[in-house]
């Protein structure tokens, strides 16, 4: 029972050894060495129909697939060594292809397949070969050195399978005498045999977890940079958007500044440039024209004195007719005049009240940082600019068709989609 226990143990060893023991076809090797990429660019056939664009990939392809040739060493299982074969295959076809390919008998259509072909055969290939591809990248793992140990292992093995074998032919023909002896030998070599076999699967199992150890701590190493990168990307966002935000501000102040001293200038200018000489243009009218006043009813008063004492009836309704209708006319005319002139007083104080409006609001929006100070002097500010101010000047003053409300309530929106930006 015991000798059958060993022997299974044993075969399960060789077919676990045997997996490992794969090679790749050397046909197929030599055909990766031999193609050139350089030589597949095919630049004679035109630049429509040159391969130059998938040069690179073919390069990544040839390197990819002699890298796991090189480092592999039988490292690889059964399984494996089919996969490699299969997109080795193809790729030798589709290099073979492109030696071969003549744009007149083939046409465009065809070399786009044989392209469309190589990407995809490409990209398989890294899916399926990227798990041995990473594995024979640890330096750690050498299968070279542990396959030394398994022959040395072996070879043991067998010795002390031929030994036992020698031993138990030669106990068939001991006396009967002998039998305890021979069982207590042939259990020593059944206890060896299995601490041997115990000691290596022990040995291998350990290499297996380190090697997966190692690879978990490479992934969490990678998870790691790649969370500090993203970090790192988050912080650079952040500070993109803090500097955009703090220039957009700095516009926008800016842009109020200027709007603000401009207005302020255009009310100044037009208080100082048009209201203010028509003012003094309207004075000098009214006063001449009440002094024409005064001169017209001193002359009519002296050049229609005679008149007067021996004028009859008609003649004295015509001459009063001809007063009143002079002095009238004239009043009219001053009338005019002082209407103009409030007119004229009235924008200028409106305009001088306007300037000296924006002028004053920068100082107070730099004064505080109270967002519902700010938009108190907004609304006044408004209400200031836009609404019809009253200045004395003229009989009635009111405000049109703008309500002071209407104002407030437009200040209110601005201030609100000013926030929300």
């Amino acid at each position: 029972m015991l000798a059958n226990k060993a022997k299974f143990d044993k075969s399960s060893i060789w077919r676990r050894i045997d997996l490992y023991m794969a090679k790749i076809d050397t046909p197929i090797l030599d055909g990766l060495k031999k193609i050139t990429p350089a030589r597949l660019i095919r630049d004679e056939l035109g630049v429509n129909f040159s391969f130059e664009a998938s040069n690179e990939t073919i390069k990544s392809f040839q390197d990819f697939l002699l890298e796991i040739a090189n480092k592999s060493a039988d490292k690889l299982t059964n399984h494996e060594v089919a996969l490699y074969q299969q997109r080795a295959s193809a790729f030798i076809n589709i290099c073979n292809e492109i030696k071969t390919f003549d744009n007149q008998k083939h046409g465009i259509d065809r070399k786009s397949q044989i392209v469309h072909s190589l990407e995809t055969e490409w990209q398989q290939a890294r899916n399926e070969l990227r798990a041995v591809f990473n594995f024979l990248q640890i330096d750690s793992v050498n299968l070279q050195v542990r396959e030394k140990e398994i022959n040395d292992l072996l070879s043991s093995l067998r010795s002390s399978q031929n030994q036992a074998s020698q031993l138990i032919d030669a106990l068939r023909t001991v006396p009967g005498q002998k039998t305890e002896e021979f069982n207590k030998l042939f259990q020593e070599i059944q206890t060896r045999l299995n601490q041997e076999v115990s000691r290596y699967t022990s040995d291998l199992n350990g290499h297996i977890t380190n090697s997966e150890n190692k690879l978990q701590a490479k992934e969490q190493e990678i998870v790691h940079v790649g969370q500090k990168f993203r970090k790192e990307i988050n912080e650079i966002e952040s500070t993109v958007k803090d500097k955009l935000s703090a220039v957009e501000q700095q516009a926008r102040k800016f842009s109020a500044e200027k709007a603000l001293t401009t207005y302020s200038k255009i009310y100044e200018d037009e208080a100082k440039d048009v209201n203010k000489p028509a003012i003094l243009k309207w004075e000098w009218i009214l006063v001449l024209l009440v002094l024409i006043e005064i001169g017209a009813a001193i002359g009519m008063f002296n050049f229609f004195k005679s008149e007067i004492e021996f004028a009859t009836t008609p003649l004295m309704i015509s001459i009063i007719f001809v007063k009143v209708f002079i002095l009238s006319a004239i009043a009219i005319l001053i009338s005019y005049a002082v209407k103009n002139l409030n007119a004229q007083n009235h924008l200028y104080a409106t305009n001088k009240f306007k300037a000296n409006s924006l002028s004053s609001f920068q100082a107070f929006i730099e004064a505080t940082s109270d967002n519902k100070l700010i938009d108190q002097i907004i609304q006044h500010v408004s209400i200031a600019v836009y609404s019809q101010n009253i200045s004395g000047y003229l009989s009635k003053d009111d405000s049109g068709n703008i309500t002071q409300k209407d104002i407030l309530d437009l200040a209110s929106k601005i201030s609100l989609g000013k926030k929300s930006e």
